[in-house]
């Protein structure tokens, strides 16, 4: 019950960072407020759904199995710790380093952060979302993202 408590409390604190950063988000350029919206969106829905997977119970057995498989990110609470701070740090320099060194800089601290070593898996999944993002946001809707620090000068 107590690992359940705390995949609750997580979520309801990754929901609330997605509440407070778009609140934020009508200050932006409107061009520029379409990613944040989307991705804060989904994430907060998602988020609701994490949170409320919480509340479905479990066999001994089946769950038993299920942490074998994927432990809950909360059962180390340093790791929530540290995304939070990982995301709070990303936040921050979003308007000085520009979305994309941010973007690499947040998810490359954070996987290394929380344990993951697998340096090809990392820069793979790294490299397909930015370039994701890039392709979509800058080649086909051109919608400006904010600008890199070495673009301002």
């Amino acid at each position: 019950m107590l690992l359940k408590s705390r995949e609750r409390v997580a979520a309801l604190t990754v929901f609330l960072l997605c509440v407070a950063a778009w609140s934020h988000v009508p200050s932006m350029p409107a061009e520029a407020a379409l990613f944040p919206e989307l991705i804060l969106g989904l994430a907060a829905i998602l988020t609701l759904a994490w949170g409320g997977s919480t509340f479905f119970s479990r066999s001994a057995a089946g769950s038993e199995k299920l942490r074998e498989v994927a432990p809950p990110f909360t059962e180390n609470p340093r790791n929530l710790l540290l995304f939070v701070l990982c995301l709070v740090a990303y936040v921050g320099l979003i308007d000085i380093l520009g979305y994309f060194t941010s973007t690499i800089l947040f998810m490359a601290g954070s996987t290394l952060c929380l344990g993951f070593r697998r340096p090809a898996a990392i820069a793979g999944a790294i490299i397909g979302f930015v370039g994701f993002v890039y392709v979509i946001f800058v080649v086909i809707f051109q919608r400006p993202l904010p600008i890199e620090f070495f673009q301002a000068y």
